[in-house]
Formats: C-alpha cells, structure tokens, sequence
C-alpha cells in the first residue's frame, strides 16, 4: 500500500552528479510507488567534505554515477506510510531529519545496535544503500538531499526536529553527534582531560563542541595555514588553542598546552596518513586514539611501536548511534549554545554545482565549515 498524504508531482530538480568533477540542475522522475518508504519535501542538505571527495571520482563513485549527493538532509515529510510512523512515530507535516545510513535491522550487527556497521551500509557490499551514495539508476532513485524530494525508505532512520530548531541549522546534525559518539561513548573523555582534534572541519568542529561539553581542560585543534577561517571558528566554539601543521611544531605545541605530557585524547578527522602518525605521537601514555577520517591510503609511517611503548588504544569509529543525532538536535536547539560559526548562509540549490566547484578548488578550506543546499521552492 502507498503512503498516505497530498499529492506530489511527477517530477522535480536534482543537483546530478554525472562525472568526476562534474554535476547538473537537472529534472529527474518523482517515483508514483513508494512501496513502505514515505517521501520528503528538502528543506535543507548540509554538505560533508565527503561529498567533494566523491565528486572528484574514484572506486566508490564509479560505481554510482550518476547520483545524487547529500547525506545530512533536513525534510518535511509529504507522504508517510503506516511503517514509517509505527518506526519513528512521524506523520505528514513533520519536519525530521534523515540518518544517512540505511540499516538492514535484521543482521547481528543491527540487532546488537551497532547498525552502522551494517553490511548493507559498506559501499563493498553487493547490496549497498545508503542517502547520497546511492545511484539514481536504483529505484527509486531520490537517495540524496541535493535534490527538491528525497525518498524515505521503509528502514530509514528518521527524528523529528525540536520546533524551534530551524532546517538549516539542524542540517548540523550529523558533525555534531558524530563529535559526541567520537569522545564521550568511544573515547571515554572525563572531565578535566585534554583533547587534540586533527582537522577542523565540520566534523572535527563537531568534536570541538563535545570536548568542550564532556568538561574536557585543554581543548587544541589543528589545521593548516589555508583553514584560518576554520581555526578562528574552533576557538569561538571554545577551543583553547590551535596550531597550523604546515607552520608550526605541532608536537611542541601540544606538549606546551597539556604541560608536557601529551593528549588523552587524539581524533583524526583528516582520514590522511600524515595525520594518522600524528595523533599516535602526540597522545600521551595510555591515550586514547581516535581515527575517525577514513583512511584511504595505507598509513606506511605509522608508528605501531609508540603504541606499544605508550600502551595507547587505537579506535577505529564509523559515524554516529541514533541517540547521538537525537542529542545533537536538542543541542543545536539551545539557545545558550551558538553554533552559527560553524555554518554559511543556505545556498540556492540551483546555484549548487558553482558551490560545489568552488570548494573542489585548492583554496576552499578557507571557507566556513558547513554549507547548506535550500531547494528554491523553500
């Protein structure tokens, strides 16, 4: 049986990602049969870091193309099947935001509550799916946030948003739970602790906030020359100090700040090998390491023996548990905090593709760390 709600028509625009280093403002079909999925209006769709990486191509996006970008998508729902609403008690009208993996629920894995994980949600698998990397070529084909509609599946996870949060802002979701799920269930920050955040990024800012929430004592961020912009950033979001990789002797400097001892805790939010052999240098005996980047080249200077003769743990952490998400709207909703560093004025979604371009150049990291796609008709 179809969702129940108004009509909706038979198409819509999408920003298509067509090729390597190329996307289009294009009409793509508008699915009649939603089965037990539900569909959503796009209100707002962050964009990751990730998404440029998968418009550059790769093993990933060969895969894929064309698709539609965008995993950190705000929607109001238009059509809401019986599944949906038992699942996650939405209906029509609700505005929610949309997880961007898309479990199995059934395998060891989800019944164990680590869905992430989920075979289904690792683009390895024959039957990966999952919100902005999903081909449009696979019914029924609205799998991103850069698009007008965005199909909700019968498994997706959905929260609804405090009414006084706005989609834009709550677009922020994920780098914020990922920040929470990353120190406070992995690795275990305490009060009083010191924090070293690799990459300042909108997940590594993410990070920032929940250092900084858990009570930890020092709180370094660091960048390069080109992230000034995002640096600035990390300390108005309470970093107490940063450092540029590229300028400074990062190692003296996090000794300096944590009186010569090194982090408790070290996030990688790079996924870059040079950073990976960092966070183990500059933890402190029994550290805890964070690798939360996604490498996706062997680490070859990894120095596997300071983390022996420091007895460190190395975590390795893949997004976020729901609660994390859930967590992170009621923050984003709090008054007390301001997150409006952390992100740009909404983009037009017609206007994408230029965006889009823009931050695949060199010089884009100078550039606030989160921007929003808004559908026009918003």
């Amino acid at each position: 049986m179809n969702p129940t709600g108004p009509p909706v028509p038979e198409e819509c625009r999408a920003l298509v990602a067509e090729a390597p280093g190329t996307t289009t403002y294009r009409t793509v079909p508008v699915a009649g049969d939603l089965g037990d999925g539900g569909l959503g209006t796009v209100l707002a769709a962050g964009v990751c870091g990730s998404d440029i990486a998968l418009l550059r191509g790769g093993s990933v996006s060969d895969r894929l193309w064309p698709f539609v970008l965008g995993h950190e998508t705000v929607v109001r729902v238009e059509r809401c099947s019986p599944t949906l609403t038992e699942r996650w008690g939405v209906t029509t009208g609700d505005r929610v935001f949309v997880e961007e993996f898309i479990p199995c629920g059934w395998c060891e894995v989800c019944r164990n509550g680590r869905s992430r994980v989920c075979p289904r949600t690792d683009f390895r698998s024959a039957k990966f799916l999952r919100y902005g990397r999903t081909s449009l070529t696979t019914a029924p084909g609205l799998w991103g946030g850069f698009a007008e509609y965005l199909y909700l599946h019968p498994a997706a996870r959905l929260h609804r948003l405090p009414a006084c949060l706005d989609a834009h802002r709550g677009a922020l979701a994920t780098p914020v739970a990922n920040g929470l799920f990353w120190l406070r269930s992995v690795a275990a920050v305490r009060p009083g602790e010191n924090v070293v955040v690799l990459g300042p990024g909108a997940h590594g800012l993410g990070g920032v906030v929940a250092a900084r929430r858990l009570g930890a004592a020092e709180v370094i961020v660091v960048g390069r020359s080109t992230d000034s912009t995002r640096l600035a950033t990390a300390t108005a979001l309470g970093a107490t100090a940063t450092a540029r990789s590229d300028q400074d002797d990062v190692e003296t400097e996090v000794r300096r700040h944590t009186g010569g001892g090194g982090a408790d805790v070290v996030i990688d939010a790079t996924g870059s090998p040079p950073a990976a052999a960092l966070s183990v240098q500059l933890a402190a005996p029994n550290g805890r390491v964070v690798l939360a980047g996604g490498l996706t080249e062997a680490a070859d200077a990894f120095p596997v023996d300071l983390v022996s003769r420091r007895e460190l743990s190395v975590l390795g952490v893949r997004g976020h548990r729901g609660e994390d998400i859930a967590e992170a709207l009621r923050l984003l909703a709090d008054d007390d905090m301001d997150f409006s560093p952390m992100v740009s004025s909404p983009t037009p979604l017609e206007d994408g593709a230029a965006l889009l371009a823009r931050l695949s150049e060199p010089g884009w990291r100078d550039e606030p760390p989160h921007h929003v796609l808004v559908p026009g008709q918003c």
